[in-house]
């Protein structure tokens, strides 16, 4: 029999596919009164073998997806010691384009309280300004365009620089964070406050420990 009650165990958020969210913010747990919109969010499904091992994860075909994107960029750089350094560009233009097809998608509607929406899009603005000028200082020294220097290792830095922000501010900018589906078809969710986690029942079983 399926469980359709949301529930908590070792501080994860177990959402049976098609259960709404109660209408709290995730990390404060803040009443939001606003109608709460369907948001898609992604996540890494990596296999056991070459990732995190969480219990009774369902593996996918995107799973094997990140091994795929290591070779690709294993041969480009390869390649581009042997015969043209902006090969190495291409790698990781190839990275960004491969990157988002590695991901597997749930949706969900979580609230957003109004204090954190706000953090939310200021570091967002900053982040996606980052990475945009890095992608387009890149592309103008693959094109040998020489009106600013060095374009590549700038934008290359610039590059880097918005993921690394993007992984220190994460907590505000992502609503929430989800970490993988179970084979029973419900949606992990980590990095909640504990009185939102106190929203939902506590079960401990065997299969849900790890």
């Amino acid at each position: 029999m399926e469980n359709n009650e949301i529930y908590q165990c070792n501080k994860w958020i177990y959402i049976p596919q098609g259960q709404d969210l109660p209408c709290r913010y995730v990390r404060c747990n803040a009443v939001v009164n606003e109608k709460p919109q369907i948001r898609t969010f992604k996540y890494l499904n990596l296999l056991p073998k070459y990732g995190t091992t969480y219990p009774n994860q369902k593996i996918t075909k995107k799973s094997y997806s990140f091994i795929g994107l290591f070779l690709i960029l294993l041969v480009e750089i390869y390649l581009s010691t042997k015969f043209n350094l902006n090969l190495l560009l291409m790698a990781f233009f190839t990275f960004i384009i491969y990157i988002p097809f590695i991901y597997d998608k749930v949706q969900l509607s979580p609230s957003l309280c109004t204090k954190h929406n706000k953090i939310r899009i200021i570091l967002k603005t900053i982040n996606y300004f980052l990475l945009f000028t890095g992608i387009i200082l890149m592309i103008a020294e693959l094109f040998d365009i020489k009106n600013i220097y060095p374009l590549g290792i700038t934008g290359f830095a610039m590059f880097i620089l918005s993921f690394i922000s993007d992984i220190i501010f994460s907590r505000y900018i992502n609503i929430l964070s989800v970490l993988y589906i179970t084979n029973d078809n419900e949606i992990v969710i980590d990095k909640v406050c504990e009185e939102f986690r106190n929203n939902f029942p506590e079960k401990v079983s065997l299969k849900n420990m790890i």
